[in-house]
């Protein structure tokens, strides 16, 4: 148990010193001067800076003894010459001041055994920061469990705070990304009152190693609007207010613009989504996005033409696979069989490096054309190449 401890009873001085995996402990008139620690389990006298008071910042287990030649702790007392020095609960501005040192643990197990019996203003705010404290650590290991049980914690006490400045709010917006990044198919939405709560500082975007980060605001609406083509209209209509003002803040900003591109789409603007994506390609030349313009185009020698182009600039092979096999099958459909076997065929290799299975319907598509022999490799780049200007003409049009 963490405790204050005001020693009495002591009329001369002690000296003891002890072997030396232990340090000195020194005892006079009514003052314990230094720190006395053990190994395994462990008890710690800390000089404190009001007199005659010191930490306790770690105890053995109950029903565990502590003997130190004639000092003795039993179930959190500690006695010396067979005098008992009486205990305090420790107050959470000593637990504050742990946390301030960065002893997240001792922190948190401090609050916890006095949140147990007590739920006062300072003590619900010292639980709610500890745990917070707790789930950053957590989260660096990557330990799912602990970091759920930390969130849970922030959530189930930020009723109980204050938060005029939104900062509890902001942790927990922050905390439950991290845990979306974690953990599959996590519950995000869940959190949308907190996300509400977002201010205007929330929404600036800041620097971390020399490296501009987006804003809290927009990495929350960037986890929301993640698969939205997939999800149903009640979760899209919780989520529009935010990614709303997401583009308010930042119109420009590539993801902002690929979502709205995307909830055009389900919204059935297919031109305000070939606008967009029109827009997005002028200015980036990511692979996805020349792949999901292919998939709303009507002109099938343009939709080939955005496969090209998106082959040629995936910088990761094994995403590459998906591509290659729709322009094998656009390939296919018009009568270039050689070029549609060499797309299967590549996308059959990407799939075998990267340990992933050879699926029914690419098998039933090499083994139609058996037959036919695929063209080279210079031929097909020859293809990718003319590909640029179709894609050109179609962007800037």
């Amino acid at each position: 148990m963490l405790s204050k401890i005001t020693y009495f009873n002591q009329k001369r001085p002690l000296f003891y010193l002890l072997p030396s995996f232990l340090c000195i402990i020194f005892f006079k008139s009514t003052t314990i001067d230094t720190l006395l620690r053990t190994c395994g389990n462990e008890i710690y006298l800390c000089p404190h800076t009001h007199e005659n008071k010191f930490l306790i910042t770690s105890l053995p287990i109950d029903d565990h003894f502590l003997h130190v030649n004639s000092a003795i702790v039993k179930k959190n007392i500690l006695y010396l010459q067979g005098q008992p020095i009486t205990t305090t609960p420790m107050e959470v501005k000593d637990i504050f001041d742990i946390r301030k040192e960065g002893r997240t643990e001792e922190a948190y197990r401090a609050i916890c055994q006095i949140y147990a019996h007590h739920h006062g203003p300072h003590t619900n705010l010292c639980m709610f920061w500890c745990s917070s404290d707790m789930f950053k650590k957590s989260a660096k290991t990557h330990d799912v469990e602990a970091m759920r049980q930390m969130l849970g914690n922030m959530v189930k006490i930020y009723p109980e705070i204050k938060d005029e400045k939104g900062e509890a709010a902001r942790s927990i917006a922050r905390a439950a990304v991290a845990m979306d990044k974690e953990v599959k198919d996590f519950n995000l939405i869940y959190f949308m009152p907190w996300f509400d709560k977002l201010t205007d500082e929330d929404w600036k975007p800041y620097t971390v190693n020399n490296h501009q980060v987006p804003s809290l605001g927009q990495q929350v609406v960037n986890h929301l609007m993640k698969d939205i083509q997939t999800r149903d209209i009640d979760y899209i209509n919780k989520v529009t207010d935010l990614f709303r003002q997401a583009m308010q803040k930042a119109p420009g900003y590539k993801l902002n613009l690929r979502h709205l591109a995307q909830l055009h789409i389900i919204l059935g603007q297919s031109d305000k989504a070939l606008q967009t994506y029109k827009r997005l390609l002028r200015r980036y030349k990511d692979a996805y996005l020349f792949a999901e313009l292919a998939s709303i185009v009507n002109d099938e020698t343009q939709k080939m033409a955005l496969f090209c182009q998106a082959i040629l600039h995936q910088t990761q092979e094994k995403f590459a696979a998906k591509y290659h096999l729709e322009l094998g099958l656009l390939l296919k459909k018009h009568g270039m069989k050689s070029r549609a076997v060499y797309e299967f065929t590549c996308c059959a290799g990407i799939r075998k490096r990267h340990g992933l299975p050879i699926t029914p319907f690419l098998d039933r598509q090499l083994n139609e054309l058996r037959e036919i022999i695929p063209v080279s490799q210079s031929e097909e780049q020859a293809l990718y190449l003319r590909s640029k200007a179709v894609v050109e003409a179609l962007i800037m049009n």
